[in-house]
């Protein structure tokens, strides 16, 4: 019940809850939301040592059914989809049990297996080491699209403790046409229509996740409308992992439209970073470019 006070108290669009190993509270979630009128969609956090995936929506009736302690990666990963999983996101990748960060030690279980959809961006927190992991892990989503995965980013608080910590403190918006449903806002996440963001709105012309055809050396215009309640810092625009424009403003707290004109000559991404005056920044999710010579 206070899970999901704390979901509506944010504002959120859809409820969620992901225990740790079980979905022995997802029933009564399911309950409480359908009598708000809030969609809802189960999941559970499988949570090995190593790492930590967030499995959803899931089918009714299936439980977790491995030891998670002793699993392999593509033990966890096959079980997440057996459970009706269409969707299966690394969960804060660089703390000290996160995916990638035990990759890079060597110690996953199975070895490195990339067959996830999402990786998180957690919150902008006091804990500077935080601050640190996002970035590595965004640094790391950028080379996994430089290799061609399409891996979106999404956003996740992690809260476990309902009455000190708000819920939706980083949040996914997702670009869903018609009325919501659980089936659409999945289908259009798992495509890369969205952002993660600790602040910052971004509204696109051409939606994140999209393909566009392009000329070598032609003109492609990337326009945005941008906002932050807390005002605008910065808006950088991203070319495979490089920034190669910048716009800086003065806490403008108004709805600003940007244009940027890249001139692609390869195929390629572009994606923003976008920070508020308090250093909370938006991170979209890519417009890959297929250039035609």
């Amino acid at each position: 019940e206070y899970v999901l006070r704390s979901e509506l108290a944010a504002g959120v669009d859809i409820a969620f809850l992901s225990d740790h190993d079980s979905v022995v509270n997802n029933s009564e979630m399911q309950l409480l939301a359908k009598a708000r009128g809030v969609p809802f969609i189960p999941g559970t956090e499988l949570s090995a040592s190593w790492a930590h995936f967030n499995a959803y929506p899931l089918d009714d009736g299936h439980t977790v059914d491995i030891d998670t302690g002793q699993a392999t990666v593509q033990e966890i990963f096959a079980t997440a989809r057996r459970m009706g999983a269409d969707i299966i996101e690394v969960n804060h990748p660089y703390s000290e049990y996160g995916y990638f960060n035990s990759h890079e030690k060597n110690a996953v279980p199975g070895g490195y297996d990339p067959s996830f959809d999402l990786v998180e961006i957690g919150p902008l927190t006091d804990n500077k080491n935080e601050a640190t992991r996002n970035r590595e892990t965004l640094e790391r989503v950028w080379q996994m699209w430089n290799q061609g995965q399409k891996a979106y980013l999404a956003a996740g608080s992690d809260v476990h403790d309902v009455w000190n910590f708000a819920s939706a403190r980083a949040r996914t918006y997702v670009h869903v046409d018609g009325d919501l449903t659980i089936e659409k806002f999945v289908a259009r996440l798992k495509a890369g229509h969205s952002f993660a963001s600790q602040g910052p709105l971004v509204y696109p012309e051409i939606l994140f996740g999209s393909e566009v055809q392009q000329s070598a050396g032609g003109e492609l215009d990337l326009s945005y409308s941008v906002q932050a309640v807390s005002g605008l810092r910065s808006i950088r625009l991203i070319e495979r992992g490089n920034e190669i424009e910048a716009l800086a403003f003065d806490g403008i707290s108004k709805l600003v439209p940007v244009t940027f004109s890249a001139h692609p000559v390869s195929d390629t991404w572009y994606s923003l970073v976008v920070e508020d005056m308090r250093g909370r920044s938006a991170y979209t999710n890519p417009v890959w470019v297929s250039v035609a010579p």
